[in-house]
């Protein structure tokens, strides 16, 4: 999504201290200083998948995606597994409108999203809170929060 007032506000309300205080609790991740991600789009039916990886740099902690999208879509399971195994750990299916996932970020742990399926689009807002540095930081280092590499 190009930048515009709708991204801002999901960026100012992920990047609320308030969200990073629950996150840390439920998730006992330790201090959060930022939430950096993005806002896509996967095409039913088009082959729209992710395949087998791990979002580690260093600086991310916890996963997030929210679906942003207005009806129930098919398929696009979010897909947990340990990296030396082939065996599913964890999944579910966020298909309904507001419903949100977290997710650990952890040497040793691999997710996948798989194929979108049927007549409707599936649209998330979907990124990592990480250790650092904090929103404003990274805005004025000139740092693109929507960029995946985005760090200190």
């Amino acid at each position: 999504m190009d930048p515009n007032p709708m991204l801002g506000m999901l960026y100012l309300i992920a990047n609320d201290q308030r969200l990073f205080d629950v996150i840390g609790r439920v998730t006992g991740c330790g201090a959060i200083g930022s939430f950096i991600g993005r806002v896509y789009l996967r095409l039913a039916a088009a082959g729209h998948y992710d395949r087998w990886h791990s979002d580690m740099n260093g600086f991310r902690l916890i996963g997030m995606s929210v679906n942003l999208t207005e009806g129930e879509f098919e398929g696009g399971r979010f897909e947990l597994r340990q990296t030396d195994s082939d065996e599913v750990e964890w999944a579910v299916a966020n298909t309904g409108p507001g419903d949100a996932i977290l997710f650990r970020i952890a040497d040793g742990l691999q997710h996948r999203v798989t194929a979108v399926e049927g007549a409707v689009a599936r649209v998330a807002f979907a990124g990592w809170f990480q250790s650092g540095p904090d929103l404003l930081s990274l805005l004025k280092a000139g740092v693109d929060p929507r960029n995946r590499s985005a760090s200190p």
